[in-house]
């Protein structure tokens, strides 16, 4: 599962503090369909049990050609309003998806922004960024 990627990818379960996830429907898609997939208790409610996280997780979706990016934005997995972990992060994926296709994106960070927002403290460490995907084609 992506959320076994992503925990692997930053050392553990414990060292995810943020996390997002995004949906990109391929052309002859809708946009609704990729919706469907990441709005689920199959995939939402199950990346946030995993991850420990308590917060709803920030999502993003578009249809979109093959190669364009998307921005996947990401927030605390337990505090949504903490401002120091508000951040986005680009994806594109050069083959992907074909019009046919929709590709769903797992995203989480270990720490808080690089560049916090404004009326935050500076983060005392930098943010990793895994992001996983996977495509399904109906």
């Amino acid at each position: 599962m992506l959320t076994d990627r992503i925990s692997e990818a930053l050392g553990g379960v414990d060292r995810i503090e943020s996390f997002g996830k995004a949906a990109i429907v391929g052309l002859d898609g809708e946009i609704e369909h990729g919706g469907a997939l990441i709005h689920t208790p199959f995939f939402g409610n199950v990346f946030r049990e995993l991850t420990e996280g308590t917060s709803i997780i920030v999502f993003s979706d578009d249809r979109l050609p093959a190669g364009e990016p998307l921005t996947v934005p990401l927030w605390h997995k337990t505090a949504a309003a903490t401002r120091s972990h508000y951040q986005t992060c680009q994806i594109r994926i050069p083959d992907a998806p074909r019009p046919d296709e929709i590709v769903v994106i797992a995203a989480g960070a270990s720490g808080p922004a690089r560049t916090p927002g404004s009326g935050t403290a500076p983060p005392t460490r930098s943010s990793a960024w895994p992001i996983w995907t996977t495509t399904w084609r109906p």
